[in-house]
């Protein structure tokens, strides 16, 4: 267990730490991520929902998540460096996203790939449900499973934000809060029923 984590909101994400956490570890290598790959994850942490994990200042994990695909959500990569793996900092990044967009929307989706158990059964065990497969999207033979986990249905969110005077369809993410970092306890607060 890690203390010492420190989850945030982050501008960007640093082109050597996201080839570190990336190029060098599964499933992405498995998948054939290049320098080329990095740089799209580095470009859209710029625009997208870039969630890090520090570790004494130093990164130590990350998520990169879309907003307003599917009525929620979509998480597009989580990475957690080899030696913070099984400690808790990918569930806290992952309860620190869900605590975010499910203010927003009523669903977070994300994909894994079929040959990843050990990645399907972490989001398993988060209360994601396997609700369909996609064959032959990155490598052929191969599929990615798209994942969802909700919250409530659309009109049934909307209706109970709109009463309390919000508006989940028209409110976009905003870089405004870009700066602000909370501590969070890894392990206290990966026991906590998500």
């Amino acid at each position: 267990m890690h203390d010492d984590i420190v989850i945030g909101p982050e501008p960007r994400l640093d082109r050597s730490d996201a080839q570190r956490l990336i190029l060098a570890s599964e499933p992405w290598i498995s998948l054939g991520y290049r320098e080329s790959d990095v740089d799209a994850i580095v470009r859209a942490s710029s625009a997208d929902n870039l969630l890090v994990a520090r570790s004494g200042g130093r990164v130590v994990g990350f998520s990169l998540s879309a907003a307003g695909v599917l009525l929620g959500e979509y998480l597009k990569i989580l990475a957690v460096e080899a030696a913070y793996q099984k400690r808790g900092v990918g569930r806290a990044l992952m309860q620190e996203l869900e605590r975010r967009a499910f203010d927003r929307w009523p669903n977070v989706y994300l994909c894994v790939s079929d040959f990843n158990r050990g990645a399907r059964a972490f989001y398993r065990g988060l209360g994601y449900e396997e609700v369909g497969s996609l064959h032959d999207l990155l490598l052929p033979g191969k599929g990615e499973v798209l994942m969802r986990k909700t919250i409530g249905a659309w009109r049934s969110f909307r209706e109970e934000s709109s009463s309390q005077g919000f508006e989940p369809h028209v409110q976009q993410p905003t870089k405004s809060t870009a700066h602000s970092v909370r501590k969070a306890r890894v392990g206290a607060r990966s026991r906590r029923n998500t």
